[in-house]
Protein backbone atom coordinates (compact mmCIF):
# COMPACT_ATOMS: atom_id res chain seq x y z
CA UNK A 1 0.00 0.00 0.00
CA UNK A 2 1.02 3.63 -0.21
CA UNK A 3 2.57 5.74 -2.95
CA UNK A 4 4.64 3.73 -5.41
CA UNK A 5 8.27 4.80 -6.00
CA UNK A 6 8.31 7.31 -8.79
CA UNK A 7 10.61 9.88 -10.31
CA UNK A 8 9.48 13.49 -9.94
CA UNK A 9 12.04 15.51 -11.90
CA UNK A 10 12.81 19.18 -11.63
CA UNK A 11 14.58 21.42 -14.18
CA UNK A 12 18.16 20.39 -14.92
CA UNK A 13 19.07 24.03 -15.61
CA UNK A 14 19.00 24.75 -11.87
CA UNK A 15 22.07 23.21 -10.12
CA UNK A 16 20.18 22.33 -6.93
CA UNK A 17 17.31 20.78 -8.86
CA UNK A 18 19.76 18.85 -11.05
CA UNK A 19 21.45 17.48 -7.94
CA UNK A 20 18.08 16.38 -6.55
CA UNK A 21 17.30 14.69 -9.87
CA UNK A 22 20.58 12.81 -9.67
CA UNK A 23 20.07 11.65 -6.07
CA UNK A 24 16.47 10.63 -6.67
CA UNK A 25 17.36 8.77 -9.86
CA UNK A 26 20.25 6.91 -8.24
CA UNK A 27 18.03 5.84 -5.35
CA UNK A 28 15.35 4.46 -7.66
CA UNK A 29 17.86 2.65 -9.87
CA UNK A 30 19.48 1.13 -6.77
CA UNK A 31 16.08 -0.18 -5.66
CA UNK A 32 15.60 -1.74 -9.10
CA UNK A 33 19.01 -3.40 -8.85
CA UNK A 34 18.06 -4.87 -5.48
CA UNK A 35 14.65 -6.08 -6.64
CA UNK A 36 16.03 -7.61 -9.82
CA UNK A 37 19.11 -9.24 -8.32
CA UNK A 38 20.96 -11.08 -11.06
CA UNK A 39 19.06 -9.36 -13.88
CA UNK A 40 20.66 -7.14 -16.51
CA UNK A 41 19.37 -3.57 -16.83
CA UNK A 42 19.57 -1.17 -19.75
CA UNK A 43 18.64 2.52 -19.51
CA UNK A 44 16.52 3.71 -22.44
CA UNK A 45 17.41 7.39 -22.71
CA UNK A 46 15.53 9.09 -25.54
CA UNK A 47 17.08 12.56 -25.45
CA UNK A 48 20.32 14.38 -24.77
CA UNK A 49 21.71 13.53 -21.34
CA UNK A 50 22.66 16.06 -18.67
CA UNK A 51 26.19 15.71 -17.29
CA UNK A 52 25.14 13.98 -14.08
CA UNK A 53 23.29 11.27 -15.99
CA UNK A 54 26.36 10.34 -18.04
CA UNK A 55 28.42 10.23 -14.87
CA UNK A 56 25.84 8.14 -13.01
CA UNK A 57 25.71 5.55 -15.81
CA UNK A 58 29.45 5.04 -15.43
CA UNK A 59 29.47 4.95 -11.63
CA UNK A 60 26.50 2.61 -11.09
CA UNK A 61 27.43 1.05 -13.69
CA UNK A 62 24.41 0.82 -16.00
CA UNK A 63 24.24 0.00 -19.70
CA UNK A 64 22.28 2.37 -21.89
CA UNK A 65 20.81 2.82 -25.34
CA UNK A 66 22.66 5.35 -27.50
CA UNK A 67 21.55 7.16 -30.64
CA UNK A 68 24.49 8.72 -32.54
CA UNK A 69 22.40 11.70 -33.65
CA UNK A 70 21.93 12.66 -29.99
CA UNK A 71 25.57 12.30 -28.94
CA UNK A 72 26.82 15.73 -29.91
CA UNK A 73 29.88 17.78 -29.04
CA UNK A 74 29.80 21.50 -28.29
CA UNK A 75 30.52 22.23 -31.96
CA UNK A 76 27.41 20.26 -32.94
CA UNK A 77 29.24 17.30 -34.45
CA UNK A 78 28.54 13.71 -33.41
CA UNK A 79 31.19 12.46 -30.98
CA UNK A 80 34.06 10.47 -32.57
CA UNK A 81 33.43 6.76 -33.09
CA UNK A 82 36.03 5.77 -30.49
CA UNK A 83 34.36 7.89 -27.80
CA UNK A 84 31.11 5.96 -27.72
CA UNK A 85 30.48 4.42 -24.33
CA UNK A 86 31.49 0.76 -24.39
CA UNK A 87 28.74 -0.42 -22.01
CA UNK A 88 26.01 0.59 -24.43
CA UNK A 89 23.81 -0.50 -27.31
CA UNK A 90 24.09 1.90 -30.23
CA UNK A 91 21.43 2.22 -32.92
CA UNK A 92 19.86 4.90 -35.09
CA UNK A 93 16.27 4.15 -34.11
CA UNK A 94 13.94 1.84 -32.26
CA UNK A 95 10.19 1.35 -32.60
CA UNK A 96 9.50 4.78 -31.08
CA UNK A 97 11.65 6.69 -33.57
CA UNK A 98 11.47 7.63 -37.20
CA UNK A 99 13.66 5.17 -39.15
CA UNK A 100 16.91 6.48 -40.58
CA UNK A 101 15.54 6.90 -44.12
CA UNK A 102 12.66 9.05 -42.80
CA UNK A 103 14.91 11.07 -40.51
CA UNK A 104 17.32 11.74 -43.36
CA UNK A 105 14.55 12.82 -45.75
CA UNK A 106 13.09 15.16 -43.11
CA UNK A 107 16.47 16.77 -42.42
CA UNK A 108 17.27 17.03 -46.13
CA UNK A 109 14.01 18.79 -46.96
CA UNK A 110 14.34 21.19 -44.01
CA UNK A 111 17.97 21.92 -44.90
CA UNK A 112 16.96 22.77 -48.47
CA UNK A 113 14.47 25.32 -47.12
CA UNK A 114 16.87 26.81 -44.55
CA UNK A 115 20.57 25.98 -45.14
CA UNK A 116 21.54 27.73 -41.89
CA UNK A 117 18.77 26.22 -39.77
CA UNK A 118 18.83 23.67 -36.97
CA UNK A 119 17.96 20.72 -39.20
CA UNK A 120 20.70 21.65 -41.66
CA UNK A 121 23.20 21.46 -38.81
CA UNK A 122 21.85 18.09 -37.73
CA UNK A 123 22.11 16.83 -41.31
CA UNK A 124 25.74 17.97 -41.58
CA UNK A 125 26.55 16.26 -38.28
CA UNK A 126 25.02 12.96 -39.41
CA UNK A 127 26.71 13.03 -42.81
CA UNK A 128 30.04 13.82 -41.16
CA UNK A 129 29.56 10.89 -38.77
CA UNK A 130 28.95 8.63 -41.77
CA UNK A 131 32.11 9.91 -43.44
CA UNK A 132 30.13 11.29 -46.38
CA UNK A 133 32.13 13.83 -48.36
CA UNK A 134 30.20 14.30 -51.61
CA UNK A 135 26.89 15.94 -52.33
CA UNK A 136 24.21 14.03 -50.40
CA UNK A 137 21.33 12.43 -52.32
CA UNK A 138 17.86 13.88 -51.95
CA UNK A 139 16.62 10.61 -50.45
CA UNK A 140 18.41 7.72 -48.77
CA UNK A 141 20.06 5.46 -51.34
CA UNK A 142 22.05 2.24 -51.02
CA UNK A 143 25.43 3.97 -50.93
CA UNK A 144 24.52 6.43 -48.19
CA UNK A 145 22.70 3.74 -46.21
CA UNK A 146 25.84 1.59 -46.31
CA UNK A 147 27.92 4.53 -45.06
CA UNK A 148 25.60 5.06 -42.10
CA UNK A 149 25.61 1.35 -41.30
CA UNK A 150 29.41 1.14 -41.44
CA UNK A 151 29.73 4.16 -39.14
CA UNK A 152 27.42 2.53 -36.60
CA UNK A 153 29.34 -0.74 -36.54
CA UNK A 154 32.63 1.16 -36.29
CA UNK A 155 31.79 2.71 -32.92
CA UNK A 156 33.34 1.57 -29.66
CA UNK A 157 29.95 0.58 -28.20
CA UNK A 158 29.83 -3.05 -27.17
CA UNK A 159 26.57 -3.68 -29.05
CA UNK A 160 25.48 -2.18 -32.37
CA UNK A 161 22.09 -3.03 -33.84
CA UNK A 162 19.91 -2.00 -36.76
CA UNK A 163 16.14 -1.93 -36.68
CA UNK A 164 14.78 -3.92 -39.62
CA UNK A 165 13.83 -0.69 -41.40
CA UNK A 166 17.40 0.62 -41.07
CA UNK A 167 18.76 -2.69 -42.30
CA UNK A 168 16.70 -2.36 -45.48
CA UNK A 169 16.51 1.43 -45.84
CA UNK A 170 12.71 1.65 -45.48
CA UNK A 171 10.60 4.53 -44.19
CA UNK A 172 8.08 2.37 -42.31
CA UNK A 173 7.41 3.75 -38.81
CA UNK A 174 5.95 1.39 -36.22
CA UNK A 175 5.02 3.69 -33.36
CA UNK A 176 4.41 7.39 -32.81
CA UNK A 177 4.66 8.01 -29.04
CA UNK A 178 1.60 9.70 -27.61
CA UNK A 179 -0.68 8.60 -30.43
CA UNK A 180 -3.28 5.85 -30.50
CA UNK A 181 -5.65 4.08 -32.85
CA UNK A 182 -4.72 3.97 -36.54
CA UNK A 183 -1.84 6.38 -36.02
CA UNK A 184 0.34 3.80 -34.33
CA UNK A 185 1.30 0.13 -34.21
CA UNK A 186 -0.43 -0.71 -37.48
CA UNK A 187 2.49 -0.40 -39.92
CA UNK A 188 4.20 -3.62 -40.96
CA UNK A 189 7.00 -4.50 -43.35
CA UNK A 190 5.50 -4.85 -46.83
CA UNK A 191 7.10 -8.30 -47.16
CA UNK A 192 8.57 -10.98 -44.93
CA UNK A 193 12.30 -10.98 -44.26
CA UNK A 194 12.52 -14.19 -46.25
CA UNK A 195 11.03 -12.36 -49.23
CA UNK A 196 13.52 -9.51 -48.83
CA UNK A 197 16.34 -12.07 -48.96
CA UNK A 198 15.16 -12.98 -52.45
CA UNK A 199 14.72 -9.37 -53.58
CA UNK A 200 17.28 -8.02 -56.06
CA UNK A 201 17.27 -4.59 -54.40
CA UNK A 202 17.35 -5.60 -50.74
CA UNK A 203 19.40 -8.81 -50.73
CA UNK A 204 22.65 -6.87 -51.41
CA UNK A 205 21.87 -4.57 -48.48
CA UNK A 206 21.40 -7.54 -46.15
CA UNK A 207 24.60 -9.15 -47.45
CA UNK A 208 26.52 -5.90 -46.91
CA UNK A 209 25.45 -5.70 -43.26
CA UNK A 210 26.29 -9.37 -42.77
CA UNK A 211 29.81 -8.57 -43.98
CA UNK A 212 29.98 -5.52 -41.68
CA UNK A 213 29.15 -7.73 -38.72
CA UNK A 214 32.01 -10.04 -39.65
CA UNK A 215 34.46 -7.20 -40.24
CA UNK A 216 33.63 -5.51 -36.93
CA UNK A 217 33.79 -8.83 -35.07
CA UNK A 218 30.35 -8.34 -33.58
Amino acid sequence: NGVLPRFVPGPDEDPLSARMNELQGRELVSLMFQAGAGMDFVAEIMGEMPEYMSRSLEELPLANLNFPQLLRQEDGRVIPSDRFRKLALVTYANHDNAPLASLYLHLREKADLDPQGKEAGELRALLDFAGWRGDPPQEMDAELLAAFQKALFSTSAQLAMLMCTDLLGLRVRFNLPGSYGLDTWHERLPKTLAAYLSDQLYRPRIDAVTELIRESDR
